[in-house]
């Protein structure tokens, strides 16, 4: 075990976490998106009813307290504003609360996706802008001639083909050529001079291992300076992926 993995269980004991070097007591991001979304929480409740399955309700669930803990994780609470891209993000919670922070933010997916029930509601309620984006291997990605500060994801799969699309009994992951193009497309065309990424990936290959990244992956995203933590992938500045 790490020393920052002793210290994080250490601090667990206490009711501590550090988020961007800070210490939080864990419980401050519940209280923090009940802060946020007190004036809609009741209409939001009843919206997420509405999702088909119980893994997507408790997901939506889960991530009023998760997104508010990753704005503080990428400093956004405090920060100049800036213009985000969030993708694959349905109802637009975290572009939400970037927009409570007094952020620009839009929240993308795949075309259909943002106009179908309760997606296109939850959106009208919480009103933040929309772009239906198809991210493909070798593909650019289209954000419509606009460039953002910072791009998100968040347990987003794009990289990733699941069995009953392939055809086949395992799932399909991006290697390196397509993680260098898809990079490389969204530093020179989509992203600021001084634009960061932020990716939660479900996973990065099929093998269920806990940190499990393929090393030649793991040796890329180093090269072009990006931090990998478990399932966190993060470009702090990306102008110079090549």
């Amino acid at each position: 075990m790490t020393y920052a993995a002793s210290l994080s269980n250490f601090l667990a004991m206490f009711g501590l976490r550090i988020v961007n070097k800070k210490p939080y007591r864990t419980d401050y991001f519940v209280r923090e998106s009940k802060r946020l979304m007190q004036p809609i929480q009741h209409q939001y409740d009843k919206l997420i009813g509405e999702y088909p399955t119980a893994a997507d309700k408790r997901k939506a669930i889960e991530n009023q307290a998760l997104f508010v803990e990753m704005v503080h994780w990428l400093g956004l609470e405090k920060s100049r504003p800036l213009k985000i891209l969030d993708i694959g993000g349905r109802g637009g919670l975290f572009a939400y609360y970037c927009k409570m922070y007094g952020h620009d933010s839009y929240v993308s997916d795949l075309p259909g996706v943002l106009s179908v029930s309760p997606n296109k509601e939850l959106l009208d309620l919480l009103q933040v802008k929309s772009l239906d984006i198809i991210i493909k291997p070798f593909s650019p990605t289209d954000t419509r001639g606009l460039k953002f500060d910072l791009v998100t994801g968040f347990r987003t799969r794009f990289h990733s083909r699941l069995p009953f699309e392939t055809g086949k009994q395992h799932e399909e992951h991006w290697g390196v050529p397509e993680w260098r193009y898809f990079l490389h497309d969204l530093s020179r065309n989509n992203l600021s001079s001084s634009g960061q990424i932020f990716f939660m990936l479900n996973r990065l290959q099929e093998r269920e291992k806990i940190d499990y990244v393929p090393a030649e992956l793991e040796k890329y995203f180093k090269s072009v300076g990006g931090r990998l933590r478990q399932n966190f992938l993060y470009f702090p500045i990306t102008a110079n992926i090549d």
